[in-house]
């Protein structure tokens, strides 16, 4: 069934010997309004994934702040992660190692 045919589903087709019900449009709107999907994400999840972003962003600033990510082999591979990120060709990778 495609994605059509799933949003324009009003209810089982009549078989034989049932009677068609015949309704309105403003009916059916009404019923996939009411039948629509949604998500509900409580305070408390978005609590969470904002603490953990903001972890991860701690991590980042200390590692930045300790050298890490001046050590060649992970200057490299950041370069390629953002390279890819933005589907560059890798500049180091072209024009020899970063020192």
């Amino acid at each position: 069934m495609g994605i059509q045919e799933i949003m324009a589903y009003v209810g089982p087709k009549p078989g034989a010997g049932q009677r068609a019900s015949v309704g309105s449009k403003e009916s059916g709107d009404r019923y996939q309004r009411e039948k629509a999907d949604f998500v509900v994400i409580s305070t408390k999840a978005k609590a969470l994934y904002e603490n953990g972003e903001t972890q991860k962003f701690d991590v980042i600033r200390e590692r930045v702040r300790l050298g890490y990510y001046l050590k060649g082999e992970i200057l490299d591979h950041v370069v390629s992660a953002l390279a890819r990120e933005f589907s560059v060709e890798n500049p180091s990778q072209a024009s020899g190692s970063v020192s």
